[in-house]
């Protein structure tokens, strides 16, 4: 779950010019693939990662 924090605060970082916006997501705890499956569709963000770091 640490990794996943890490992604959603790194996706979070904006342009200072960016205005700011609060997006609430409530993901059920799940393995870290899905849980990016699940963050993308909510967000409407792709995401990208290498699958070797969502093995567990």
């Amino acid at each position: 779950m640490g990794a996943l924090a890490l992604l959603l605060l790194l996706v979070g970082i904006t342009p200072a010019s960016a205005a700011p916006s609060l997006l609430t997501l409530d993901l059920p705890a799940q393995d870290l693939e899905h849980a990016l499956h699940a963050y993308s569709r909510a967000t409407g963000m792709a995401v990208l990662v290498d699958r070797e770091l969502t093995r567990g």
